[in-house]
């Protein structure tokens, strides 16, 4: 018999085990694990959607069991990568809308797009539309055996034996996570995981277990056992129906350098990558119109990340870019796919930077600088029609806000849309403001140059909304002319200019008091000159501190929590939210921020589904400036408060 050497950490003792591949159960093993295993899931299996949807036995009809298989592909599918008080919601929709296979096929990859938006990981979504195509177009019937249900597009060896197992009763496996980790627990076995071999090993461990008579039932007991007593880090031991024939806790208990937590082995992550992007948000107007505007929308390629989804018009940076990089290189994207020549075929009414948006994909950082782009079509949206008939390479549309809020957008998009809404619904954001003061050095030139066409006509009065730092530049008019100056009110920015034709004897009074007053101006500069201080770096937008400083620090103590699993945080309008699951049981937490800013009042909640948690509070830092540091002490210490992580640390 072959032998292995493992080692639970370097700084533990070798044993001797045997090797993966002879590993297996005896036949009183097999016979107690099903006993003690569908017994506990008779009594504590939690009430879920899919599971309602029941078998009834033999005489329930054909129809009825395709039902129910087509219940358990959904729910398969959307259960991937995704908590299941997330997927109770989508799967309910989705079966109102679609309650057949047959009416799942006549749906477009758009309507399904659309249903799915918000889940992630959207080739789910297609393979089930191409699958459900595939089955009813080929006249068949549902396929019935894992076998034939391989055969259909998006079908796996688990999501195979789960519709077969479950919906038509055939005794074959499935092993997902939760699979994995109870079975090299029941058998002690410290192979790495994610190995072909020991995959392969798992399966036929988990089929020799399977219930002929209810192998359905056996199935989602295993995956329920690993979903909620056999947690990653915090195992239910005491209370496990298989713990007398669980290897790693009879190990740990003759052993105490042996956790049963460090089963399965522990694999390091892949590194995620960080990508950078330009998105313009391009809004199209009509000439005199305020109400009929358009946004263009952009289809991705139908391979790849998001394929076949809707954004605004991007370009993906070669890494961090300045803004006239960026601008420069949404301007050739526009030009090169629709024809947009800023100097030609359009006039720019607005262009202005919104902020920045990290989205945190399961391999990738995406860092997307967002601006919008107002534009009016010298030639009428006909030209863009006409453009998209000329070539093929590029699918895109144009749609009113309305349907913009209706279509099915990924969370990213979403995310896009309420920053334009939000820098509208204000007039600012956190990155324009040096964009605004050259946009208002424009404006105030070309108003200046009008008050002078203005006087050169006749005494006149004019009051204009604009800075008057411009003027105090521009003061000393031609020489038969004097221009007075009134600031009205400093906040609304609004000058009263006076302009009326003066004697020369008045321009020349003036124009000496002028000169007199410039030479005593620069004598008082010479003598109070010094050495200004460097300019303190622009605070980061609260968004930008939360994505880049907050978040990933939390991330990295929460993953650390061996018992925490299906972590999600985001920053979304002023509100840090967090959720996770904890020994099988929901979390979710929020930090609010209601004026925008790291200086301002604070709040937190936290809610469980589970175990009666539920506290809202207001919280204080005493801390004058507080720091992003500060923010993840606080959120810490109100989570370690709850038992979520271990007693927070001084620093």
């Amino acid at each position: 018999m072959k032998r292995c050497r493992r080692s639970v950490s370097t700084a533990k003792e070798t044993v001797d085990v045997v090797d993966i591949e002879d590993i297996t159960f005896t036949s009183k093993e097999i016979q107690e694990i099903r006993a003690s295993l569908l017994q506990w899931y008779d009594k504590n299996r939690r009430d879920l959607p899919w599971r309602r949807i029941n078998n009834g036995g033999d005489e329930v009809g054909i129809e009825e069991r395709e039902r129910r298989a087509y219940a358990v592909w959904v729910s398969e599918v959307m259960l991937q990568q995704t908590r299941v008080q997330t997927v109770i919601d989508y799967f309910n929709r989705w079966m109102k809308k679609w309650p057949t296979i047959h009416h799942l096929a006549q749906a477009t990859i758009e309507e399904v797009n659309e249903m799915w938006a918000g889940l992630g990981y959207y080739r789910r979504a297609r393979f089930l539309l191409e699958g459900a195509k595939m089955i009813v177009e080929g006249g068949d019937e549902f396929p019935k055996t894992a076998s034939s249900l391989r055969m259909v597009k998006g079908i796996g060896n688990y999501t195979a034996g789960a519709i077969a197992s479950i919906a038509f009763e055939e005794a074959v496996p499935v092993v997902d996570g939760n699979v994995v980790r109870v079975m090299t627990r029941l058998k002690a076995i410290t192979a790495n995981p994610k190995n072909s071999t020991t995959v392969k090993n798992i399966w036929k461990l988990a089929g020799q277990l399977v219930d002929p008579l209810r192998p359905g039932d056996f199935n989602q007991a295993v995956m329920e056992l690993g979903a909620t007593m056999c947690s990653p880090s915090a195992p239910s031991c005491s209370q496990c129906p298989v713990s007398r024939q669980c290897q790693a806790l009879s190990l740990s208990m003759n052993d105490e350098s042996v956790k049963v937590s460090d089963y399965p082995m522990k694999v390091a992550k892949a590194k995620q990558r960080h990508d950078f992007s330009a998105v313009s948000v391009v809004e199209i107007v009509e000439e005199g119109s305020q109400s009929d505007n358009r946004y263009l929308l952009v289809k991705r390629p139908d391979e790849g990340l998001l394929a076949g989804l809707w954004e605004f018009p991007s370009v993906l940076l070669e890494g961090e870019a300045d803004l006239t990089s960026r601008r420069k290189a949404i301007n050739s994207f526009l030009k090169q796919s629709f024809g947009l020549d800023m100097k030609k075929s359009c006039k720019v009414v607005l262009r202005e930077e919104v902020g920045v948006y990290v989205h945190i994909f399961s391999h990738i950082r995406l860092k997307m600088y967002v601006e919008l782009l107002v534009l009016h079509l010298t030639g009428g949206t006909n030209f863009l029609q006409k453009k998209q008939e000329e070539t093929a390479t590029i699918k895109w549309k144009y749609v009113d806000n309305e349907a913009l809020s209706t279509l099915g957008l990924t969370s990213g998009v979403r995310k896009v849309c309420t920053m334009i809404q939000k820098f509208k619904q204000d007039g600012s954001s956190p990155v324009s403001a040096t964009a605004r003061k050259r946009r208002d050095k424009r404006e105030l030139k070309t108003r200046f140059l009008q008050i002078q066409e203005m006087a050169t006509t006749g005494g006149s009065i004019a009051a204009f909304s604009c800075p008057s730092s411009y003027f105090c530049q521009k003061s000393r008019a031609t020489s038969s002319l004097s221009l007075v100056v009134s600031v009205i009110s400093r906040r609304r920015n609004t000058c009263c200019l006076a302009v009326q034709e003066s004697s020369t004897t008045s321009t020349v009074a003036a124009e000496t008091k002028e000169k007199k007053e410039v030479e005593e101006d620069a004598t008082t500069a010479a003598s109070n000159s010094k050495p200004k201080p460097a300019a303190k770096a622009a605070a980061k937008p609260l968004p930008q501190l939360m994505e880049e400083d907050v978040i990933p620090s939390l991330k990295t103590t929460l993953e650390a929590q061996e018992d925490i699993s299906e972590l999600e945080l985001s920053f979304n309008e002023n509100k840090l939210e967090g959720s996770f699951v904890k020994k099988g049981i929901p979390y979710s937490f929020w930090a609010f921020f209601p004026d925008g800013t790291i200086n301002g009042p604070k709040g937190f909640s936290i809610s469980s589904y589970g175990s009666g948690v539920s506290t809202v509070e207001p919280f204080l830092v005493d801390e004058k400036k507080p720091t992003p540091k500060h923010v993840v002490f606080w959120v810490e210490k109100r989570l370690a408060a709850q038992g979520i992580i271990p007693v927070w640390q001084d620093w």
